[in-house]
């Protein structure tokens, strides 16, 4: 075809293969994959084909580097979840025209689907019975809404993969915001790993789909030839070969296009590659989009370094023909040849240059001073317009002024503070104070940039706090004063520029929507708290004291002080943003992560993270003041207190957020565990946590008053009162919780004679409740919570110790009236009090003066041990008790034999009886064998020449008796 027009598209699509979801395809394959449409005149690299391949051919049949092809059909598949395409291609007869001279009418164009988002799967969302998390947005906007009137609202899902087969999820929601979806059958079925993803996709018909995007590892280790299809695999030894035929006999041939394997777009649109080539030249600045995850996409920027060809083999080939360098932060630095249809070009607007100042020359009225007057006015006036326009034109914006010409600036932003000081002296003529007061204009627009340029000072140095931050940061206001920072002088740039990402390894991810920090890894706080307490980072970027010093001169001497402290407020949100180590949001919703099953246990997390992280904010902000108050910073000097002030109001005011602590606490009055032992322990870990932050807020409350400015300390002190009450009624609410579980609750049964997990539970709890007595008195003294039987006020800690020891004691002895054997009933009693007292006892709690119950314990010891004597050993000894002796009687056992018989069996019953504690297990055997050793060794000695039954001697029978309570 000779004319460079092409005819108009008469195509259809309706050889499309009817088996697979075209929307569920381009969904799977992701937003950056565009197959060419039926009838679109297109350009096809060879070269591509083939590094797609893998395979480096050894002969190239004379196949031209670039061939315009006409698209007959085209065919989307899937096997195992892996995508390609099949496209059938006629070559045109026009391939050896100048393809940037044709113009093909566009078909009409596929639009990709927006109703479908992408989840990437975890190691834990492959295996069996996992629920996948789906954030909110995403759920409501492709899945079917849920019941909200019941009380779990759960659904049963039914999605068609590609082919059309039904898979069923079930879709429930936990809490407030969190959707689940099972999807451990689809994943189990269609094999996939951790990197994969799941495509939920909701077609324009209404029907629900669903689809695989997978790994990029795993494309990118699949040759094509492994990919399962009807055509057979493609080889490098055969692409070749029938692609010169089929442009020989202009007979229509077949390409296998794999989507995201990390090779370059071989099938072009021609309309699209004519304009990329057209547009690109050494030195452009251009972006590209690189996807790297199953379901993330990187936007990378870049320079185009030349133009030269990739291979040698192929003369003149577009293919990866620019030679580009990539920025710094680009993930794929290593890739530098691409091709121009791949990327987009950055135009840069114009930046608008301020208007000259007019010059226009002072007529000399008065003789020579009047002359010098005007000289000097049209000088400086002068160098004002040369800083304006050298700080403002755009070219000049390409790399860092030199320290030569930011003094230069500095020194003409004086010379216009001193004209325009000069002003008001008395005798200059009208001309010249007309000049001044242009200078005046352009020392106001200077004083503008200088304000700006401290707004974006990077002062702080955030670097140390890297570990803590897991997630990119949008970056602050830039300046146009640009320059680096020499030892000769002051910088207006590098400390002014762009902040950098705490994190070396970005991912580009929000922090609040990233895995951020394991909600056990509390090390890491305390080490980075450790290294402030001992001074061991430099808060301060030392580059920016001389910047702030030379700024906040100029900006006072010229009548600008106030100018500067409004930049202090907007500070206050900066630094948070930059600084994200003193973002409390930051720190306390990244770490609020609700593991499934266990509503609660994430939101205890998440207050001991807010108790950490304030106790980190404050140690940070105490340390920033320190090490500000310590630098020189001239002039600034007199406004550092209220610029320190205003810049963490806005993080302390966060810290004290009342309605997010609030919520936080409404949560530990949620309803508890249905076991008793969980319950208890639940309800004692929820109290200890409560009475951490209370501790934390008043430790940190003086602290932050002191760092506020005075107009701002009410407030503050009002939000840290407000949150203490908060956390006080709440702790009274458990306290009365706890109380009540206690006493009107049924121990589970008990097998035998051990500690029970109830008496484990409660002693634990007062272990963690004795850590904070001092907080928990505090409260007490204020909140008087009724005891249950409302007889007195628990008013300290050793009185609410007292109650739930008395109220464990009560059901302690309901609980032992189960056991079968009386004896038993008293040894476990006995084991659980005396549990009880060991432990208070290494805690220190044994003090009679303060624990009345210790002495009622103490008492119930010594009770329970003599019942227990009384019980089993009493019957033992009282057969060789001190009576008459009677005769030997062939029908009736003597007494030796029935005290024999008897100790036999008591002995049998209670040898595997366990008592854990050495103590009482010593004392236990003492008291039997001061029982019925004495009475039996007595018998002996009156009786042995009248019975001849004996069989034990009383060594034998302590041997016996030290067996007893191993377990």
């Amino acid at each position: 075809m000779s004319s460079t027009e092409i005819a108009p598209n008469f195509y259809d699509r309706e050889n499309l293969d009817k088996h697979v979801s075209e929307e569920l395809w381009y969904a799977c394959a992701g937003p950056g994959v565009t197959i060419p449409q039926v009838g679109e005149l297109v350009v096809y690299f060879p070269q591509g084909h083939l590094e797609q391949t893998g395979g480096v051919p050894k002969h190239l049949h004379d196949v031209p580097s670039q061939i315009i092809c006409r698209v007959l059909n085209v065919e989307l598949k899937s096997k195992r979840d892996f995508l390609y395409a099949w496209l059938l291609l006629e070559p045109e007869l026009t391939h050896d025209l100048d393809v940037t001279d044709i113009k093909d009418p566009p078909p009409s164009m596929l639009r990709h689907p927006t109703s479908y988002f992408c989840k990437k799967l975890g190691v834990a969302d492959t295996v069996a019975h996992a629920w996948l998390s789906i954030p909110r947005k995403h759920a409501e906007k492709c899945l079917p809404q849920l019941d909200m009137m019941q009380m779990a609202p759960k659904q049963e899902l039914v999605a068609k993969d590609l082919f059309g087969t039904e898979w069923r999820f079930q879709h429930k929601l936990v809490g407030q915001r969190r959707h689940l979806l099972q999807t451990a059958e689809f994943a189990t079925s269609k094999n996939l790993v951790a990197g994969d993803a799941l495509v939920i996709l909701s077609g324009e018909d209404g029907e629900l789909r669903v689809g695989v995007r997978r790994s990029m590892i795993q494309l990118w280790n699949l040759s094509s030839s492994q990919i399962p299809n009807d055509e057979g695999g493609e080889t490098e030894l055969s692409i070749l070969p029938s692609i010169s035929h089929a442009v020989t006999t202009r007979s229509k041939f077949t390409v296998l296009y794999r989507p995201r394997t990390g090779t370059d777009q071989f099938i072009v649109s021609c309309n699209r590659y004519a304009e990329s080539i057209k547009s690109c030249y050494m030195g452009m600045r251009f972006r590209m989009t690189f996807s790297r995850e199953a379901a993330m996409e990187d936007r990378v920027s870049g320079t185009i370094l030349g133009i030269e060809d990739f291979d040698l083999a192929w003369p003149g080939s577009k293919w990866r023909c620019l030679k580009v360098k990539w920025d710094k932060s680009s993930p794929i630095a290593t890739l530098n040849r691409i091709s121009p249809w791949e990327i987009e070009l950055v135009k840069r607007s114009p930046v608008s240059i301020l208007p000259d100042i007019e010059t226009k020359r002072i007529r000399s009225k008065r003789g020579l001073q009047i002359e010098y007057q005007r000289q000097k006015a049209e000088a400086c006036l002068n160098k004002a317009k040369i800083v304006v326009k050298f700080y403002h034109d755009d070219s000049m914006m390409q790399e860092s002024p030199s320290i030569a010409e930011n003094m230069r600036y500095l020194s003409a932003v004086d010379d216009l503070i001193d004209l325009s000081i000069g002003s008001s002296v008395s005798g200059i003529s009208a001309a010249a104070d007309n000049v001044r007061k242009q200078a005046q204009e352009a020392l106001d627009i200077e004083m503008s940039n200088l304000a700006r340029t401290f707004y974006g000072l990077k002062l702080w140095n955030i670097n140390h706090f890297e570990v803590l931050d897991s997630s990119t940061h949008p970056p602050s206001t830039s300046t146009k004063l640009n320059s680096p920072l020499g030892s000769d002088g002051p910088c207006l740039s590098s400390i002014s520029s762009e902040p950098t990402s705490l994190s070396s390894n970005s991912t580009g991810v929000s922090s609040r929507d990233s895995d951020s920090i394991p909600a056990d890894d509390f090390s890491t706080l305390h080490s980075v708290i450790s290294c402030l307490e001992e001074k061991k980072f430099d808060l301060i970027n030392p580059k920016s004291v001389n910047v702030i010093a030379s700024i906040s001169s100029r900006m006072i001497q010229a009548g600008y002080k106030e100018r500067l402290r409004e930049t202090f407020t907007h500070l206050s949100q900066e630094l948070i943003r930059d600084f994200h180590v003193l973002d409390f949001n930051w720190n306390f919703q990244c770490r609020s992560r609700v593991d499934e099953g266990d509503s609660w246990g994430g939101e205890d997390m998440s207050l001991q993270y807010w108790n950490s992280a304030s106790q980190l904010i404050t140690i940070v902000l105490v340390e920033m003041r320190r090490q500000l108050n310590e630098q020189n910073f001239g002039a600034f000097d007199e406004l550092k207190g209220d610029y320190f002030a205003k810049i963490v109001e806005q993080t302390i005011l966060n810290l004290l957020n009342v309605d997010s602590m609030s919520a936080a606490l409404d949560r530990l009055l949620e309803e508890v565990p249905q076991g008793l032992v969980e319950c208890l322990s639940s309800i004692f870990l929820r109290i200890g946590n409560a009475l951490s932050t209370h501790k934390t807020i008043a430790d940190a409350a003086s602290t932050l008053l002191e760092l506020v400015s005075p107009e701002s300390r009410e407030p503050v002190s009002i939000k840290a009162e407000a949150v203490q009450e908060n956390v006080e009624d709440v702790v009274s609410r458990l306290l009365d919780t706890l109380t009540n579980v206690i006493s009107s609750s049924v121990l589970p049964e008990t097998e035998g004679s051990d500690i029970h997990l109830v008496t484990r539970a409660v002693v634990k709890g007062i272990g963690l409740l004795f850590h904070h007595r001092e907080t928990l008195n505090l409260i007490l003294a204020r909140n008087c919570c009724q005891a249950l039987e409302g007889i007195h006020s628990t008013k300290s800690f050793s009185c609410l110790i007292s109650n739930l020891m008395m109220h464990l004691e009560s059901v302690l002895e309901q609980n032992s009236k189960l056991l079968v054997h009386r004896e038993l009933q008293y040894i476990f009693l006995l084991n659980n009090l005396q549990f009880v007292l060991q432990r208070v006892e290494n805690l220190g709690l044994k003090e009679p003066t303060d624990y009345d119950w210790v002495v009622r314990y103490q008492k119930q010891i010594e009770h329970y041990l003599e019942e227990y004597i009384e019980a089993s050993w009493v019957p033992v000894s009282s057969h060789v008790a001190d009576k008459d002796s009677k005769r030997f009687s062939f029908w009736k056992p003597s007494c030796v034999q029935q005290f024999t018989t008897a100790f036999q069996s008591v002995y049998d019953i209670q040898r595997h009886w366990k008592v854990p504690d050495p103590h009482l297990r010593e004392m236990l055997r003492v008291s039997i064998s001061k029982k019925i050793v004495p009475s039996y060794c007595e018998y002996l000695k009156k009786h042995r020449k009248d019975d001849m039954t004996v069989r034990m001697t009383a060594k034998d029978l302590e041997d016996l008796l030290a067996e007893l309570f191993e377990g």
